[in-house]
């Protein structure tokens, strides 16, 4: 599997050198708040919160741009540091996409993450009588789906439907809501 994943890779980079610079930055700062569901929050240590957050883009993927869609697929190994794992835990792929529109004569913008983890450490899921823990498998999903108004071209106000599957230490499936004000470098 590690040499599918380095052939793909290879092939990626090889794609972004020849359609486009490779991209990587610092793009933007969010305050967040983290509004789980009613569900998530019965579970042990899972509270509403707010967050600072700073986007950064880096690695390999293929990027494609058309008109107000931009889209962007990865594959990746995965190295975790954690409170109860630390090192590589198999592999994450997935995908990101915006799409800017303008309506009411205002700018908007719609956009998707999603990751999918595999091939996970098994001590990262199960102790070693068999027990699950934690995620509770060998593969997980997370991702959002949001929508941002641009009030200025340095402030952009959001909503976000935040879900996971196998993931964020719970093999529940969790959701909630982020509501974001976000500072455009």
């Amino acid at each position: 599997m590690k040499k599918i994943i380095v052939l793909l890779a290879c092939v990626g980079l090889l794609g972004a050198f020849e359609l486009q610079k490779p991209s990587y930055s610092f793009c933007n700062t969010s305050i967040n708040y983290l509004d789980w569901s009613h569900r998530v929050e019965s579970e042990p240590a899972r509270e509403d919160f707010a967050f600072l957050e700073v986007e950064g883009v880096g690695g390999l993927g293929y990027a494609y741009a058309n008109g107000g869609l931009f889209a962007r697929a990865f594959l990746t190994a995965h190295y975790q540091r954690s409170t109860y794992y630390d090192g590589e835990n198999g592999y994450m792929g997935g995908w990101f996409w915006r799409y800017d529109f303008e309506a009411w004569g205002e700018k908007w913008y719609a956009f998707q993450w999603h990751e999918v983890e595999f091939e996970r450490a098994k001590e990262h899921y199960m102790l070693s009588e068999g027990t699950r823990i934690g995620d509770g498998a060998s593969w997980g999903l997370n991702g959002d789906v949001a929508l941002f108004f641009r009030a200025t071209d340095a402030l952009d106000l959001g909503m976000q439907y935040r879900y996971a599957y196998q993931k964020l230490g719970l093999s529940l499936y969790q959701n909630g809501m982020i509501y974001s004000m976000k500072y455009n470098f």
